[in-house]
């Protein structure tokens, strides 16, 4: 008998399945056999086959994957009990027990010493315990934490707690380095409350003993001397100043009680804060507000780090003012209005990126040029090149604009000019028509 539990993000135990074989379907759409409420969930998530000699699990086209031991899953992966499972932001527990076992116990959390919870990007909110003694941290399968994500390398980083809620965190020659608190390091030693980023993953170390965190000691580098300690008179002054600004801020605040946020209120999730910047960056690439388009694309990566729906238009709104050069010396090049000309321009238009707004305005100017060089060619009866000049006009010009360049009479041009060019020697007639 198998048992598959699983676990949101704080630890709680939201669904479990009992199966002795058959297959475990998992997603958010009522019909799973393992429902997991969560937008981050895709309808059809995953399934576990239990029938046959091993059981394995299987991505049913997710589009946030599944991972297995930290690894994000490309086909059908073999389980065995105690495998570590996550759909998106649950972890799954997959063990064997006998039909007369009790009920697995609930999952104790914050049982570790120390933890790392995961700040934005594809695992956020998630924590991961630091055992005491020395782990590795990378995207190989055989470190002990690993993390499916490019920014980070096969071994990134190594850590070591000693049970004094301290942990000393070390770089392994990453190529994207280990931070302390925003400050690039060899080896540092970190206590709770403290923030790591390994490569593009930024977590906070947390702990649910009271402790009294510490300063960084950072070693590689001169920071300069530690800040020194408050005066114990400066103490009651500080408590003050606190509770005078505390009364200011209510006399100040007090006309707005009760009112909403602008925009409706609430508190705006990891998710929703990356649809916006990257809603906000693709209305300003298609303004063709270049320098803005970067900035909201660089914010949601530095929210969601994996996004590379984000990555792939940040290169794209950074090389749009090149795209924009570079229509003009096409538009130019055409303009001149001899064959090698147009080749040329016919060539660069295949070289030019298909997603830049540029694209298809210049490809439209080409084709025009295009089609006027062809239609003085049948005149000049130089049939040859007029079918040449059509075709290749039929070949650039977008879909939109071909009724408006290619016209029929153009068209009817290139069909007679293909008839009597067809006994030249080497002529090649138009696929595209």
């Amino acid at each position: 008998m198998f048992r598959i539990v699983a676990y949101d993000r704080d630890g709680r135990q939201v669904a479990v399945v009992d199966a002795a074989g058959g297959e475990i379907t998992i997603g958010r759409e009522s019909d799973r056999r393992m429902v997991l409420a969560s937008p981050s969930v895709s309808r059809r998530h995953a399934r576990i086959v239990l029938d046959g000699p091993q059981p394995y699990i299987a991505d049913e086209g997710s589009a946030n994957g599944v991972l297995v031991n930290g690894v994000r899953i490309a086909g059908p992966t073999a389980l065995v009990p105690g495998v570590r499972i996550d759909v998106a932001e649950f972890s799954l527990d997959f063990a064997l027990q006998s039909p007369l076992s009790a009920p697995s116990p609930p999952r104790v959390v914050g049982a570790a010493p120390l933890r790392l919870r995961a700040q934005g990007g594809p695992f956020a909110g998630r924590t991961f315990d630091v055992p005491i003694g020395r782990i590795t941290i990378g995207r190989a399968i055989d470190n002990d934490l690993v993390f499916d994500d490019p920014s980070l390398s096969r071994k990134h980083a190594a850590a070591v707690s000693t049970g004094d809620s301290r942990v000393e965190v070390q770089d392994l020659g990453s190529s994207n380095g280990t931070w302390i608190n925003g400050r690039k390091v060899e080896a540092a030693v970190v206590t709770p409350g403290d923030s790591l980023r390994f490569g593009d993953l930024m977590f906070v170390l947390e702990s649910d003993a009271a402790m009294t965190p510490q300063a960084p000691a950072y070693f590689g580098e001169d920071f300069g001397p530690a800040p020194a300690r408050r005066p114990a008179w400066l103490v009651p002054l500080i408590g003050v100043g606190a509770l005078v600004v505390a009364v200011l801020a209510t006399v100040l605040l007090w006309p707005t009680r009760g009112k909403a946020p602008a925009g409706g209120g609430g508190p705006v999730s990891v998710v929703e804060q990356v649809d916006g910047h990257l809603k906000a960056g693709k209305e300003k690439l298609a303004d063709k507000q270049f320098d803005g388009a970067v900035a909201e694309f660089e914010r949601t990566l530095e929210l969601d780090p994996t996004n590379s729906e984000a990555r792939r238009l940040k290169l794209l709104a950074a090389s749009e003012p090149q795209n924009d050069k570079q229509a003009h010396a096409i538009a130019a090049k055409a303009t001149m209005g001899g064959r090698a000309d147009l080749e040329n321009a016919v060539r660069m238009i295949g070289q030019f990126p298909a997603e830049s707004a540029f694209r298809a305005p210049t490809a439209q100017k080409v084709a025009t040029k295009l089609v006027a060089y062809g239609d003085a060619q049948c005149k000049a009866r130089k049939w040859s090149d007029c079918a040449w000049a059509m075709c290749r006009a039929l070949e650039v010009v977008p879909p939109a604009a071909r009724p408006l360049v290619v016209t029929a009479a153009a068209e009817a041009e290139l069909h007679d000019a293909e008839k009597k060019a067809a006994k030249e020697k080497g002529f090649v007639p138009c696929k595209k028509k």
